[in-house]
């Protein structure tokens, strides 16, 4: 189990515990010291493995205390920047301290995103050689790399990455990995695409039957893809007619009646739902950082009477969208098991699927169209603002147009 080696005199003791190897020296030239130093480690690691003694602590010299039953306190020792480890090394260290509860499963996924192409480019690099000009570098290489349907990589998804970068350094410093102050300010972008207007089903199907369009350019139309209130209505009728779980028909009207996205009604509870006072409390994890926060959503007629149908047969569970026991032989899933992110978008698709509505992108595309029919009829947009969690102007302006219809009307009582 353990064995006595000598050198320059003294003896030092070799052995293996937990799996790892251990060499001490036991600072005596007398055999039968060292003996007796010996047989002492065999007989404490003996009362570990039985429980009768606790492992050594993790803060301890795992040597002394086998050895001589002492827990001698470790001294904390910060690294080097001298022998500071590599972008690629640090990087492992930052995302393994996240605290997963903290962000978004979506938002992680995008990090590790980040984190991946950062790692392509700069990984070997020791962090603290990591300055503006590897920033500039990393910049200008992503910027010709391809993106997604044929384009570069946007400029948008760039900073995004520069701000994770800035992150990643600036705890680095904090752990004392790199001393330098990096002042990213002047770094320079490719020129930024701007995103396409919010467009009625009519004005896309028109623009991709006038065009020819298809791949990249019909999607990216697609994405722009807002519903009025009338095809809310045939869609939710196509969803309750051809749904095969029960959840998704109050799902897709809870999303097109409170602009919910698709992670908040995921994590949405029972008690978020106060059918009395007609209000539904959205659950955030994005528009305050470092908070969960909270909005409210007042439950209209339409929605009110199709929870109130949901939640006098709901199978159970905390949560206000779960399945109902369903055996399909391969998968199967119980009275009130939460729906995942993976599930939400599947059973999006496979409802709509060979419909009028399977160009409909996802969930997002019903967010979209509560804050546009909003918008249309009047209502102020810092009560929209309120209901949807927005904040930033060029968030805002996006949302905040009118349909054709009605710009048509608004210049002919002007001009007309």
């Amino acid at each position: 189990m353990a064995s006595l080696e000598q050198r320059n005199g003294n003896y030092r003791i070799v052995f293996r515990y937990a799996g790892r190897k251990f060499s001490q020296s036991l600072a005596t030239n007398d055999i039968s010291v060292a003996a007796g130093l010996k047989a002492a480690l065999e007989q404490r690691i003996k009362l570990v493995k039985t429980n009768v003694l606790p492992p050594p602590p993790t803060e301890c010299s795992i040597e002394d205390y086998l050895i001589h039953g002492t827990t001698v306190q470790l001294e904390s020792q910060s690294p080097s920047i001298s022998k500071s480890p590599t972008f690629s090394e640090a990087c492992e260290i930052y995302f393994g301290s996240f605290l997963r509860s903290s962000i978004e499963e979506e938002s992680f996924k995008m990090l590790q995103t980040h984190k991946r192409n950062l790692i392509r480019h700069i990984g070997s690099k020791p962090i603290r050689k990591v300055g503006r000009s590897t920033a500039q570098t990393f910049i200008n290489k992503r910027s010709e790399e391809s993106g997604i349907r044929g384009n570069s990589v946007a400029a948008v998804t760039i900073r995004k990455e520069i701000t994770t970068l800035k992150s990643i350094l600036k705890w680095a410093k904090g752990e004392g990995f790199s001393d330098a102050a990096i002042d990213f300010s002047s770094l320079r972008y490719p020129k930024s695409k701007e995103k396409p207007p919010f467009q009625t089903l009519q004005e896309i199907k028109q623009k991709i039957a006038q065009h020819g369009l298809t791949g990249p350019e019909r999607d990216e139309l697609w994405d722009c893809l807002f519903l009025n209130v009338q095809e809310i209505d045939r869609l939710l009728a196509h969803v309750k007619k051809n749904a095969h779980y029960s959840f998704l028909y109050p799902m897709f009207a809870f999303a097109a009646y409170t602009g919910a996205r698709r992670s908040e009604m995921l994590r949405a509870q029972l008690d978020d739902i106060d059918m009395v006072a007609r209000r539904a409390t959205i659950r955030e994890k994005k528009r305050v950082r470092g908070k969960t926060s909270t909005r409210r959503v007042p439950i209209s007629d339409k929605l009110f009477d199709i929870l109130r149908c949901w939640l006098n047969h709901h199978p159970g569970g905390q949560y206000v969208f779960c399945f109902e026991h369903v055996d399909f032989g391969r998968k199967v899933y119980f009275d009130g098991q939460k729906v995942d992110v993976d599930a939400a978008h599947k059973k999006f698709k496979s409802t709509l699927r060979h419909s009028e509505w399977s160009d409909i992108r996802g969930w997002h595309c019903l967010r979209h169209s509560f804050c546009s029919n909003c918008a249309a009829a009047g209502v102020e947009q810092r009560i929209i603002n309120s209901w949807v969690g927005h904040q930033t102007e060029e968030m805002v302006s996006r949302y905040r147009h009118l349909f054709p219809h009605l710009e048509k009307e608004a210049i002919e009582s002007v001009f007309g």
